[in-house]
């Protein structure tokens, strides 16, 4: 009877061991249940412009909080399973510290990056799916960690920028964007006319029922930009949903061009630079 008790206490340490590290895979597994599912709920309830930029910063929040719990679950089950195996924590932890003041001094960069991620994720300056221009960069924001922030550029790069060396964001698709279009023309050209053109494209194009849906208001024709040397540069802008900007973009120039052709209004004839023969001396 007492060896059968001695040996039930033997095992039981295997036991508290065998049932920490079943803890730790449960809480993982449900992290990673919960948090796809929490974050197609919100995306659910995304309708409007407003509710979309909810949705990407509640899976931004989601995805980011996920990861700081599953790396505090599996600090505490570490922490557990040494103290289960009769390893004094205490020295350990007094050690960790020293190391980590040490480390401090000479990881500055590091902290830097944490503390950054933490300013951009609470202030809100970008989500995930964001399309933002970080100093020389420009991309979608496919990943945001405390420490770095991932874009991928439009010939597919990816750009890895830690959070610490952003010095400003320009983000080019939160709440609602513009689309900007230029046209030159000939200074020959009637400026009334081709005023009136750049009108009708807009007109057409906020008319059309497959485009419509992505502006937010009518197109608007600017005026007189610039007075070139070869060319009158007139601009036409307008408001649209975000991250839709470039397909408009590309849809009114196409529009305009047809306008302008149909008008017969003259383009800026290429100017030819002279080339100056020397002879050789």
């Amino acid at each position: 009877m007492i060896e059968d008790i001695r040996e039930v206490a033997r095992l039981l340490p295997l036991f508290r061991l065998g049932l920490l590290v079943l803890a730790g895979l449960v809480a993982e597994l449900a992290i990673r249940i919960v948090v796809p599912r929490l974050s197609a709920k919100i995306a659910a309830r995304a309708s409007g412009v407003l509710d979309v930029e909810r949705q990407k910063r509640g899976a931004t929040v989601v995805r980011v909080g996920a990861n700081v719990v599953r790396i505090m679950i599996w600090t505490v089950v570490f922490v557990s399973l040494l103290a289960q195996i009769n390893i004094n924590i205490g020295p350990l932890l007094a050690g960790a510290g020293v190391i980590g003041a040490a480390l401090a001094f000479g990881a500055q960069h590091v902290v830097k990056d944490y503390l950054s991620g933490f300013f951009i994720l609470l202030e809100n300056q970008y989500k995930l799916g964001d399309v933002v221009r970080i100093g020389a960069f420009t991309g979608t924001v496919e990943e945001i960690t405390m420490r770095i922030t991932v874009l991928r550029g439009l010939d597919g790069a990816m750009h890895v920028i830690p959070n610490g060396t952003i010095q400003g964001v320009s983000n080019l698709t939160s709440i609602w964007a513009r689309a900007v279009v230029d046209v030159a023309v000939a200074h020959s050209a009637n400026v009334d006319a081709v005023l009136e053109a750049l009108a009708e494209a807009g007109r057409k194009l906020h008319e059309d029922e497959g485009w419509k849906p992505r502006l937010l208001e009518k197109p608007e024709v600017v005026g007189v930009m610039k007075l070139l040397d070869t060319s009158v540069q007139l601009r036409m802008q307008v408001k649209v949903k975000p991250e839709e900007q470039w397909k408009v973009q590309y849809e009114l120039l196409r529009r305009i061009k047809e306008e302008l052709d149909s008008r017969r209004i003259p383009m800026p004839a290429a100017v030819a630079v002279p080339s100056v023969r020397r002879d050789p001396t």
